[in-house]
């Protein structure tokens, strides 16, 4: 709403670690124009602190909100991420949600390096509002950080394995494990 341009982030314990060791990262996080919890342990972390953190986001839930809104304000979006089935799957699960939403494009996640020069023309020629990066931590906020500038999009949300979960490739964990932070448990099963 403001026009402002660039990308939010997520921060998890993982993230936090990889800010820690690589000033690339701590830099993509820095530059940010959100960045939000999205790991109890980093709201473990802040409580063991003293300090209190907002609801943990995570962008498999997130990404529905983000979809609704930009149907209804008519905003163009690209799906860039995972593999060529399930980021097709994922654009058609969406798609039929919310069928004013407009998908300016999708494309897989593993782009060699001469792939993403042509990835990057096929973004600007699509001219997405939003493009969601969905190539999982550190491998999406690096893709991000090396095309910035020539990425057209008004915001770039970096969504790690949101497209599985979307497409139906893999599954949440059960509610009550979300609410009591044991989705970690759950993945590592």
């Amino acid at each position: 709403d403001h026009g402002s341009k660039g990308w939010f982030s997520y921060v998890n314990v993982y993230a936090l670690n990889l800010a820690y060791e690589n000033p690339w990262f701590s830099l993509f996080l820095k530059e940010s124009l959100v960045t939000y919890c999205d790991g109890q342990g980093v709201r473990l972390g802040a409580a063991l602190l003293g300090k209190s953190l907002p609801e943990r986001i995570v962008m498999s839930d997130w990404i529905y909100d983000v979809c609704e809104i930009a149907g209804l304000r008519g905003a163009r979006i690209y799906l860039l991420g995972s593999t060529p089935q399930v980021i097709e799957k994922a654009g058609a699960v969406l798609r039929e949600m919310y069928p004013e939403l407009q998908i300016a494009g999708t494309h897989h996640g593993y782009p060699s390096e001469i792939e993403s020069e042509l990835l990057v023309q096929s973004i600007q020629r699509a001219n997405p509002d939003l493009l969601i990066v969905g190539m999982g931590m550190p491998h999406q906020e690096e893709w991000i950080l090396r095309y910035r500038d020539r990425l057209n999009a008004q915001i770039v949300l970096n969504a790690g394995s949101c497209f599985d979960y979307v497409a139906g490739a893999k599954k949440r964990c059960p509610a009550w494990m979300g609410v009591m932070g044991l989705e970690w448990l759950y993945r590592l099963f």
